[in-house]
């Protein structure tokens, strides 16, 4: 029995699919699916994906009728799978041969964990950084989510290896919110722990600093409000505190502060740039001062 999907939502990947899929087909855990599911794509996507899919059948290649929210294109994929676990995928990431096998092992050596990630590099063209929030996330829920909102950096954990019934509940439909993504992450750690494998198994290519805030408004298919450009978060706050329990949220509360907190100032410097320097400027001098 096939233990594996890998999901892989597109949008007019033409120009680094192949490169992905060649990544993928080279896993040394072999037996998975591949599900790519074309967003309506206008490049050669589909073309690519249908290439690959005649030559090898693990490939299954589907198109959306319609373009859709990036979120319901990867809900769409993940609805898809029929097997235990699951795994995204992008057309424009790099993964070890071993990440399937070695990550799909940690699950099963934890049966109380959801999801299980290993170290994650991002790329530019000049530089490689290793993302610093992959570490384990283990406890109770409400420790889980208080070091997931104070260690969030880049929730490279998204393409970690899940149980797949874990995160199907954690992706409900619907949904189009800035940041839809950590409360999938969020919700998913209410069910398990998240265990880390201590190899660089995955390298993701960087977006520019402050990418999501100030493209926020085209990314997700509603009109921002003034609250959006003052909080970016106050979206996922209802949500979130909609979906756990009264107990829970409280527990939680102060870490999701924090982060509101500084996900207002990414925005607020991403909207004003030119704000950055003085700042700094001013942080010297009154280090001596305010520093000890």
């Amino acid at each position: 029995m096939t233990r594996l999907t890998i999901g892989l939502p597109v949008y007019n990947g033409g120009k680094t699919l192949a490169r992905s899929l060649d990544r993928l087909l080279q896993q040394t855990l072999t037996d998975f699916t591949l599900i790519v599911n074309d967003n309506a794509s206008t490049d050669d996507t589909g073309a690519i994906a249908a290439a690959y899919a005649a030559r090898d059948p693990r490939i299954k290649v589907f198109r959306n009728d319609v373009n859709v929210s990036w979120y319901e294109n990867f809900r769409i994929t993940l609805s898809r799978a029929e097997t235990p676990y699951f795994m995204w995928a992008t057309h424009d990431d790099l993964w070890e041969p071993r990440f399937a096998e070695v990550n799909l092992a940690a699950l099963e050596r934890h049966p109380e964990a959801v999801c299980s990630v290993p170290k994650i590099a991002y790329f530019t063209g000049t530089r490689e950084d290793i993302a610093p929030d992959t570490g384990p996330l283990v406890g109770t829920p409400a420790e889980r989510l208080t070091r997931f909102f104070d260690t969030l950096y880049s929730c490279g954990r998204l393409y970690g290896l899940y149980r797949t019934e874990v995160l199907r509940r954690a992706w409900p439909a619907g949904l189009d919110l800035p940041s839809n993504d950590w409360l999938a992450v969020a919700l998913t750690l209410v069910e398990g722990d998240h265990i880390e494998v201590d190899e660089l198994l995955l390298r993701r290519e960087a977006q520019p600093p402050g990418h999501y805030a100030r493209n926020f408004a085209r990314i997700f298919r509603f009109t921002p409000t003034w609250r959006d450009w003052v909080q970016p978060l106050h979206r996922f706050n209802i949500e979130l505190k909609r979906r756990l329990a009264p107990p829970l949220y409280r527990q939680i509360r102060p870490a999701l502060w924090r982060l509101n907190a500084a996900q207002s100032a990414v925005m607020f410097f991403s909207t004003f740039p030119v704000l950055k320097r003085p700042l700094r400027a001013a942080r010297r001098i009154l280090k001596p001062q305010f520093g000890r």
